[in-house]
């Protein structure tokens, strides 16, 4: 658990490094970057208290791990070379890890997110609680989930840089 919180706080560090450079660029009379870039990590961080249950808080650590993933390898130059989709005029490194941070709160938002919300739904039905979704709402959101992963996920991993991964 002392990688995952070191990988959290590295990746928090340089992520308010790199909202504060997109800041200095751009002035401050964007404040839907601010919230944008603080909101998520944010609502991670409370997620990870222990009045939510194990599986919020894994989701919320593995978020929070990615991010410090991201700040890794945002500093290497080679690694992910076409993942450049924040403003040109930023550090190389920096717009590296808006673009990581963009992707991974798409992808959280798009597809972790729904698919345990959904998936545990039909798993509490299966063992006999209620559940305030009908039938057809929980399926239809696992199928919505399943094809956004097969077909918007390959999307972006080329559009968003993610691929040639050298």
């Amino acid at each position: 658990m002392n990688v995952a919180k070191h990988l959290k706080w590295h990746g928090l560090v340089a992520l308010a490094t790199a909202a504060a450079s997109m800041i200095m660029l751009r002035g401050l009379n964007e404040p839907q970057l601010i919230v944008g870039v603080s909101l998520p990590p944010a609502v991670a961080v409370a997620f990870t208290s222990h009045q939510y249950s194990t599986c919020a808080r894994t989701i919320a650590w593995a978020f929070l791990v990615w991010l410090g993933i991201g700040a890794a390898v945002s500093h290497i130059p080679f690694l992910f070379p076409n993942m450049t989709l924040a403003d040109p005029q930023l550090n190389p490194s920096d717009g590296r890890y808006l673009t990581w941070f963009s992707w991974t709160i798409g992808f959280w938002t798009g597809a972790v997110v729904p698919w345990n919300i959904f998936r545990g739904k039909i798993h509490l039905q299966q063992h006999g609680e209620d559940v305030q979704l009908s039938a057809l709402t929980r399926t239809l959101g696992v199928i919505a989930v399943v094809v956004v992963w097969l077909f918007a996920l390959p999307m972006l991993v080329v559009k968003g840089g993610l691929w040639p991964v050298f």
